[in-house]
């Protein structure tokens, strides 16, 4: 068959070099811009076989169409005579089958990867798009091979039969691989960039081939996987319906602690988790009575199983964190021994020592100028510790309270929020205090405090300074004098977020004095 497009090809006109030197200007173009590395792969492969046809289609110029051979009479005989060149047909018939590989690579990038892939988001499994161009190349060298030469097709399919027998019992695995491997990816079974579970193996897909699925585990180590294994096996794919996923802690507590007491504190470390999704809630539940402890089930939701991780260790060092600051125990096993010796002189030792080191901090706390050494002791003895993790919330803006934090050690940061913007006002150190205006008045939270790194407290609140407040009422009078003067400071500090106006340290010291009188219900106390 001498079709004129055929020949046109064959002839290697100055036309087809042009559109050549574009298609391998517009590979080059599109392998330098596309981040999808088998779309690099395939202009690459594009680019070497354009080389390859321009080769060819050179060659073929230097050599003949026809040379002197014999030629077929009517009557069966032979005479001498211009026959097709041997050559010239070898190299135009690898010209044709090169050119039609090349034009099924350049509908793949061109129709697939950014028409149906890159523009309307239509996904197709690359091994369909193999196999799609493996049918038309093999149909396309079929027909080639029929009209260029005068080969016997027929006698091919027949012989393509017998070999595909053949081939098909020595490759069994291989060829298992292949069809395990073409109904993954027509099935959707998972993606590329999906994490998974293949029986004990963990990871996000890396790539999908003929033969096998490429997983990297969380090590970044590369597990080749072979496609017919997969389909044998239970498949788990934790981005699939969608990439929310749901994870479960349990948390073993001592019997002794209330269960509503260790839900609301596991439900304070899930909200102070960053990567713990408000939506879905939360659920906990008691799980279990077991040997030793009651076990709590904590199920939050995550928005990439990528994270679980550090989403996991975050959560659980919060816990731990809440638990310290309401007392809760997480128990030993009663199979382990624990013994230590405690007297009462060691007890009384570890406590003194306690207070004393408390004492230390809260005689050098301005707001305690106007108490005795005694008093500062005794108030040391009834202050309690607290801990928290760097980012939890150490107060709330506008909650109720009536506790005194002095900072032991760490370091917080103190935010105020006003008319819908929020003004990072300080960040505090060791032997800083905050809250006294709570303490001493039961007055709303004016700031929200965070942590900055992981933080420990000294806590005095309202009934411990009762009795520091009973034994001498006319320190309230010194007190409200300093808190008159921080609240001044605050205000000064806070002018750029609103425009309240200011009152006379005086009037200050007047409204603060009254509010701890009526706190603390001493009404009549007198002034000096």
């Amino acid at each position: 068959m001498n079709h004129p497009l055929i020949e046109q090809i064959l002839s290697g006109s100055g036309l087809l070099y042009v559109v050549l030197a574009l298609l391998v200007l517009a590979a080059l173009l599109v392998r330098g811009l596309s981040n999808d590395a088998h779309v690099r792969r395939r202009c690459l492969f594009l680019i070497g076989l354009l080389v390859l046809f321009a080769l060819l289609e050179i060659t073929l110029a230097w050599i003949p169409e026809e040379s002197a051979g014999f030629v077929t009479r009517p009557d069966g005989g032979r005479a001498p005579g211009l026959v097709p060149h041997p050559a010239y047909q070898v190299v135009s018939v690898a010209l044709l089958i090169i050119g039609l590989l090349a034009l099924l690579l350049l509908a793949m990038i061109t129709v697939v990867d950014f028409l149906l892939v890159r523009r309307l988001h239509f996904e197709i499994p690359n091994i369909l798009r193999d196999a799609t161009v493996f049918t038309f190349f093999f149909v396309g060298v079929l027909l080639i091979l029929y009209y260029r030469t005068d080969l016997d097709v027929t006698g091919l399919f027949t012989t393509s039969a017998v070999i595909s027998v053949v081939i098909g019992l020595a490759l069994q695995d291989t060829l298992g691989n292949i069809f395990s491997g073409l109904a993954l990816q027509t099935e959707r079974s998972f993606n590329v960039g999906d994490w998974v579970r293949f029986g004990d193996r963990e990871g996000v897909v890396a790539d999908i081939s003929w033969r096998a699925t490429k997983l990297r585990t969380r090590e970044n180590d590369l597990v080749i996987i072979p496609n017919n294994v997969i389909s044998k096996d239970t498949l788990v794919n934790y981005s699939a319906p969608t990439r929310i996923h749901a994870v479960r802690e349990h948390v073993g507590v001592h019997y002794r602690h209330p269960p509503a007491d260790v839900i609301a504190a596991l439900a304070e470390a899930a909200d102070q988790t960053e990567g713990v999704l408000k939506r879905p809630l939360v659920d906990i539940r008691t799980l279990q009575f077991g040997d030793f402890s009651i076990t709590y089930e904590v199920k939050y939701w995550i928005k990439d199983y990528a994270d679980v991780e550090d989403i996991k260790n975050a959560f659980m060092t919060r816990v731990w964190y809440a638990f310290s600051r309401r007392a809760i125990e997480i128990p030993f096993p009663i199979r382990n021994l624990y013994l230590h010796q405690v007297t009462p002189e060691t007890e009384r030792a570890r406590a003194e020592a306690d207070d004393e080191r408390i004492y230390q901090y809260l005689r050098r706390v301005e707001l305690f100028d106007a108490l005795s050494q005694e008093e500062v002791r005794g108030l040391a003895s009834r202050a309690r510790i607290e801990k928290f993790y760097a980012g939890e919330t150490v107060l709330t803006q506008g909650a109720l309270g009536d506790s005194l934090y002095i900072i032991d050690q760490g370091l917080v940061e103190v935010i105020v929020s006003h008319d819908g913007r929020s003004e990072r006002l300080a960040q505090l150190g060791p032997r800083a205090f905050f809250g006294e205006m709570a303490l001493l008045t039961g007055a709303e939270r004016s700031a929200t405090v965070i942590a900055l790194k992981p933080t420990h407290f000294f806590v005095i609140d309202r009934e411990a300074f009762r009795n520091t407040l009973e034994g001498n009422p006319r320190i309230a009078e010194r007190i409200s004098e300093t808190l008159a003067q921080r609240e001044r400071q605050r205000e000064a500090t806070l002018a750029a977020l609103h425009e309240a106006a200011s009152r006379s340290v005086d009037e200050e010291k007047s409204q603060i004095l009254s509010k701890i009188r009526d706190f603390f219900g001493f009404r009549e106390m007198e002034e000096t």
